[in-house]
């Protein structure tokens, strides 16, 4: 691999909670075959994938014959994670980031994920969440 090549993979989850664990695996496999130089990449993943594919499952997933699309991009210095549910979506413009209650019951996963990563971003409708990871 070059010195910063970054790989790619493309991947399908059914809109089932029973497939995120899989999925998971899944993701990480492919991520650490890159020698990564990112601070607690494991921990960061597992958490934030975690919370964005039961967030996919739970908001985004009205027919459990649906799949929920996940690309990922991993290279030394930057790893990149994008969920995609076939939901309508939501309206992220209106998440009051710096006001989120930390022991509530909605919202509060998004809170920790925008606290794992170094960016996060959202698409106009609101039912694709892209993270990014990179090395200090």
């Amino acid at each position: 691999m070059a010195e910063d090549e970054q790989l790619k993979k493309e991947l399908k989850m059914a809109c089932k909670s029973d497939a995120i664990s899989p999925t998971i695996a899944s993701i990480k496999e492919f991520i650490f075959q890159v020698d990564s130089a990112i601070d607690d990449l494991d921990f960061r993943l597992e958490m934030t994938a975690r919370e964005m594919l039961a967030n996919a499952v739970e908001h985004g997933c009205n027919e459990p014959d649906k799949f929920v699309d996940i690309i990922i991009y991993a290279s030394k210095s930057e790893v990149i994670l994008q969920v995609r549910d076939p939901g309508p979506g939501f309206n992220w413009e209106d998440i009051e980031w710096d006001n989120m209650p930390v022991l509530s019951e909605k919202g509060r996963g998004l809170c920790m994920i925008k606290k794992a990563v170094d960016r996060v971003e959202f698409n106009d409708p609101g039912n694709e969440i892209t993270i990014y990871f990179k090395s200090q």
